[in-house]
């Protein structure tokens, strides 16, 4: 899990907040059986946890944090999906922008089952 603990909120906030590089991700799912809560287990699984999801209009709208392992720092992700088109849409964001390229690839990799 996580160190936040209660505060969890309040550092995605800041962080989300305090970088404006990001990454856009999109990508299809392709297995039938995909759905919100499999995206959330392969996430979890991977170190990004949920921190908050809201569906409105058809889509469901996702925020997921997680932490280094390596060095202080977050990972952030909002992501955007929408279960009838079986599309997924990911602004990806860290509190080190150098180790953006390589949150991104984990993601990709976490989600390629999907």
């Amino acid at each position: 899990m996580h160190s936040f603990g209660k505060s969890v909120p309040q550092v995605f906030e800041k962080n989300w907040m305090g970088t404006s590089e990001h990454e856009a991700v999109s990508l299809r799912l392709n297995n039938p059986g995909s759905s919100d809560s499999s995206i959330e287990q392969v996430l979890s699984q991977s170190g990004l946890h949920s921190m908050a999801t809201g569906a409105a209009g058809g889509s469901i709208r996702a925020y997921y944090i997680g932490e280094r392992k390596d060095k202080p720092g977050v990972f952030m992700g909002e992501l955007n999906i929408n279960l009838a088109a079986r599309t997924v849409n990911a602004t990806l964001k860290s509190s080190d922008v150098s180790a953006l390229g390589a949150f991104k690839k984990h993601f990709l990799r976490a989600m390629s089952g999907l």
